[in-house]
């Protein structure tokens, strides 16, 4: 029952293939704080993302949003957080489509952020709308790269991992995780 007009937080999604073979997300993951519409209530928190391929790469198809959740008379709720990881022989990160249908979206009253943790490929995130506030990378092998754009200003900064879901210890990539 929504009839005081508050709002809830995201949820939490966490996706991880840990046999040989990549994820590809091809419908859109929304994690997104809900709307306030009563009186002086404030949007919902944005959830927090994860996908992880322990061997393999991550294509990306469709939107992951983590925005915080509108109020339509107080304060929009604070983003989520976007964590990206992959290794093995072949662990890109990559997205395709240049619309807000394949964007990574993490917008809100304070900082969204977005963790990219590629330690054998190439990271390739050129949705011109991408928004995220916060961006912290970590491309391990030589000679690879990493490619973001943003549909407007970005911070370079650390990432504090993010969520509660747990993994084995071999996830510990992320920045500022330490399982």
């Amino acid at each position: 029952d929504n009839s005081a007009g508050t709002s809830g937080a995201g949820g939490e999604v966490f996706l991880r293939s840990t046999g040989a073979g990549d994820i590809t997300l091809g419908g859109a993951i929304t994690a997104s704080g809900g709307a306030a519409t009563g009186a002086g209530n404030n949007g919902g928190a944005g959830g927090v993302v994860t996908l992880n391929a322990a061997n393999g790469s991550i294509l990306i198809n469709a939107a992951i949003d983590v925005s915080g959740g509108t109020s339509a008379l107080a304060t929009q709720g604070n983003a989520g957080t976007v964590q990206l990881s992959t290794a093995g022989a072949t662990g890109a990160i990559t997205q395709t489509g240049e619309t807000a249908t394949t964007a990574i979206l993490a917008k809100g009253g304070t900082t969204g952020s977005l963790a990219v943790v590629s330690a054998t490929g190439d990271v390739t995130l050129t949705n011109d709308s991408n928004d995220v506030s916060k961006l912290a990378g970590n491309v391990v092998s030589t000679g690879k790269f990493l490619r973001y754009t943003d549909a407007n200003a970005l911070d370079i900064d650390t990432v504090t991992a993010a969520g509660t879901l747990g993994a084995p210890s071999t996830t510990a990539a992320l920045p500022g995780r330490s399982e």
